[in-house]
């Protein structure tokens, strides 16, 4: 599809793909989003300062969408409280470039789900592909079904470990302004410490077990893998630890 459907200006949600440089599959990314059947407010695509250029064919074959660059990199933490900042929608959807909506319903159906919820984040399921388009396995599977408790025992299994699959998550915007958005302490890692900080302050994670996002290996949000496998993300977590020497 060459267009992207009407914007409905009252809609509830917008979508934020975020990258640095990684266009390879950013029309992929684009054109998931432009076939949902839920209206969107804004979507808007930003570069954390690359040195890379949009393309002028980009911006003709998706005029609905504002293309953005920050004037140096700042990292993922406050690229995506910048980027919060430039929407007013009642919901906040971000995707990384090279990522992809699961079908044309998925956007839609996560409102829905936001909207039946009290939750500040509403989690789903993803699909993780290979950089060949190989589908692998869902992410976070049965083990999703940990969260949908409270807040307490949401904590005590992440605590142990990370199964929040970033990807598919879609935020009030209440997160950002009652909520400061995402630690500023950390540079990178924006998604493991929100979820810990939320269930501890006793707010509830609602999560779905439905598939809403196709999570490419080779995209933006998989660059760094998650804090126990990737370096970057593991010395993000120790020098910001509030408890680190």
């Amino acid at each position: 599809m060459n267009e992207c459907m009407e914007i409905d200006k009252q809609a509830a949600v917008s979508v934020i793909v975020l990258t640095y440089g990684n266009f390879e599959r950013l029309s992929a990314t684009l054109d998931s989003i432009c076939i949902q059947h839920q209206a969107i407010d804004k979507i808007i695509v930003s570069d954390d300062g690359s040195n890379c250029e949009f393309s002028e064919l980009w911006m003709k074959k998706y005029p609905q969408v504002v293309f953005r660059k920050n004037s140096h990199n700042v990292g993922t933490v406050q690229h995506m409280n910048i980027t919060a900042g430039l929407v007013n929608s009642k919901y906040i959807k971000y995707l990384g470039a090279g990522d992809e909506f699961w079908d044309q319903n998925s956007l839609r159906d996560m409102v829905k789900f936001a909207e039946k919820s009290d939750s500040i984040v509403c989690i789903f399921q993803s699909k993780v592909y290979t950089p060949f388009g190989e589908a692998r396995y869902c992410f976070p599977g049965i083990k999703g079904l940990k969260l949908h408790t409270t807040p307490h025992k949401a904590f005590r299994v992440l605590a142990i470990k990370n199964i929040v699959s970033a990807v598919a998550t879609i935020f009030r915007c209440d997160f950002f302004t009652d909520q400061n958005g995402f630690d500023t302490s950390y540079r990178y890692l924006e998604d493991w410490p929100t979820w810990l900080r939320l269930s501890r302050e006793n707010y509830s994670l609602s999560f779905k077990n439905q598939i809403v996002c196709k999570y490419f290996l080779s995209g933006v949000s998989a660059q760094n893998l998650d804090a126990y496998h990737s370096r970057i993300l593991r010395d993000d977590m120790i020098t910001s630890s509030p408890s680190a020497p």
